[in-house]
């Protein structure tokens, strides 16, 4: 890249040294987490079948950024940025990936591939759905995945707090600076309960509020990698509430997040990793922790749960124990979960193009 320098050539202040002290100081301070270069990933949407995924990237640089034949990388496969391609200084630039990434669940990477003394190197990345912390952005819908703050502020670049710099965008702003607002995690009303519907049920989720008035849910949302659906009406203080989840397809995608009307992201579980049951709760109610991404990091065995179906109501009995009477420990052997059958491959099948 033209316009990046290697983290151990800033630390010296820029000086120019041998080829061989320069090789020699790069291969002792590389990381695989270390940030390259003064390009983001910025903002991405999934794109609709038939057409294509698109990464926008962001120039922080002062100067014209030189990233011809960088590399954008995600479970399907590797996109190649053509050769002589270039960003204007504190600019946006539109990619068409193709379809290498996975909608449930993925790793997107932005790699500098013209590093002339280490090899490629990580420039940012992103995980998201049942792979990372931040959301899955909904497939087919006009939805993005958006970097908050936008790039153009600065936040750290390969951050392992996805779920804090990246959240969901109902009006994307492909091509210019992001809007989105920053989560805000475990705040007031959350997830409290799910119920798989069968052949002829609807999902539905139930939230739980904590607080001691009621709060209006009106246009707020449920999210997941195959739909949104907006709410409606109220939950009482210290209630429960369960809604329709049309569309959102829990059985196949294995994650859920929840926005308030202004779009904040307050919540969000996975049960990605355990054993199948129609339901799944958290007990005591509420109980976090609201940044996880799978069944484990959900507090799985610990406060998150397979549970008998309660919805509409608390997940604990009279004697303040969790109502997961006849459901399979998932622990039994030894400490070990017992983790489903079916394969990430199959998972992945169900969302073939």
């Amino acid at each position: 890249m033209k316009n990046t320098h290697s983290s151990a050539a800033n630390k010296l202040g820029g000086f120019r040294f041998v080829v061989l002290v320069v090789f020699a100081i790069a291969v002792t301070t590389a990381t695989a987490d270390q940030v390259r270069g003064d390009v983001y990933l910025n903002e991405y949407r999934h794109a609709p079948i038939g057409a294509v995924d698109r990464v926008e990237l962001y120039n922080a640089c002062p100067d014209t950024a030189d990233i011809g034949k960088w590399v954008i990388r995600a479970g399907n496969g590797d996109y190649v940025i053509p050769e002589g391609t270039k960003i204007p200084p504190n600019g946006y630039f539109i990619v068409d990936v193709g379809n290498i990434v996975l909608p449930i669940g993925d790793e997107i990477e932005l790699i500098d591939d013209l590093d002339s003394f280490t090899g490629s190197a990580l420039a940012d990345r992103v995980r998201f759905g049942v792979v990372g912390g931040a959301p899955a952005q909904p497939r087919g819908t006009p939805v993005s995945l958006a970097r908050t703050p936008d790039a153009s502020a600065m936040p750290p670049r390969a951050a392992e707090e996805d779920e804090l710099y990246w959240s969901l965008d109902f009006n994307p702003t492909m091509g210019d600076q992001n809007d989105v607002p920053p989560p805000d995690l475990g705040a007031d009303v959350l997830i409290n309960e799910f119920k798989i519907g069968g052949d002829m049920d609807q999902d539905r989720v139930e939230l739980f509020n904590p607080l001691s008035f009621s709060v209006d849910v009106s246009n707020w949302r449920l999210t997941t990698a195959a739909g949104v659906v907006s709410l409606d009406g109220s939950i009482p203080p210290a209630g429960f509430s369960d809604f329709d989840s049309p569309g959102t397809n829990l059985d196949a995608v294995r994650r859920v997040d929840l926005f308030d009307a202004s779009g904040v992201r307050i919540d969000q579980v996975s049960w990605f990793g355990a054993p199948p049951n129609p339901c799944f709760g958290r007990c005591p109610d509420g109980e976090g922790p609201s940044n996880g991404y799978d069944f484990f990091t959900c507090g799985g065995g610990s406060t998150w749960f397979r549970t008998i179906c309660t919805l509409g109501g608390s997940n604990m009995t009279v004697n303040g124990e969790c109502e997961t009477s006849g459901v399979e420990d998932p622990f039994e052997e030894e400490g070990d979960p017992l983790i489903e059958s079916r394969t990430w491959g199959g998972i992945k099948r169900q969302f073939t193009r």
